[in-house]
């Protein structure tokens, strides 16, 4: 299984949790977004839905990271930091990077180019979402979807030269900055929307 489709399948608890944090820092991202229309375009009802959205991400945030930390086999300073990155805005998703980086999250970090068994062959060459790439980099923001671009490329070299752990690594890489350049891209389109429709913040009323 590979690409975003990947990202849904919460058949095992490292990637359920990979999953409710994704949406936790996006329920954040549209808190921000509301949070600015209500004080800056005076928009009291702006919080109310994604208010409401980003408190069942939290919960569910911490449910699932409480039973991934059983089933994981997490000590207690791992758990709380996976509890703490809930707190600070997108930091659910740092904690997710970390984590699979050190070997926390059973058969992602097993995936990840940044595992210490790097002697081992992969079975098949990553999936390079190039294809993704180029759609995020055209519809969302350029210049992430670049940078997503350059490291999709980096995956099909790497792998020809026999740098198969740096090839899973691009291929890490370039999803995340996907993922990334699609939230951007939403953030700025839902601001420009938001402004067409009540103005700029501090306008006349």
């Amino acid at each position: 299984m590979s690409g975003l489709k990947a990202l849904f399948d919460v058949s095992t608890a490292a990637r359920r949790f990979r999953l409710v944090a994704v949406i936790e820092a996006i329920t954040w991202a549209l808190l921000l977004i509301g949070m600015g229309v209500k004080y800056g375009a005076h928009i009291e009802s702006a919080t109310a839905v994604v208010g409401a959205l980003h408190g069942v991400a939290f919960m569910a945030y911490v449910v699932v990271t409480l039973l991934s930390a059983r089933a994981l086999k997490w000590d207690w300073t791992v758990t709380l930091l996976a509890l703490f990155a809930s707190i600070p805005p997108f930091f659910t998703i740092l904690f997710e990077s970390w984590a699979k980086r050190q070997g926390y999250l059973a058969e992602l970090s097993a995936d990840d180019g940044d595992v210490r068994a790097e002697d081992a062959v992969p079975e098949r060459e990553p999936d390079d979402l190039l294809l993704w790439t180029i759609l995020s980099t055209v519809l969302c923001f350029f210049p992430l979807g670049i940078a997503g671009i350059v490291k999709s490329a980096a995956v099909g070299r790497r792998w020809a030269e026999g740098d198969y752990a740096g090839a899973q690594r691009a291929a890490v890489q370039a999803r995340n900055l996907v993922i990334l350049t699609a939230m951007v891209g939403f953030v700025v389109i839902f601001l420009i929307a938001m402004v067409a429709t009540v103005g700029p913040p501090g306008g006349s009323s």
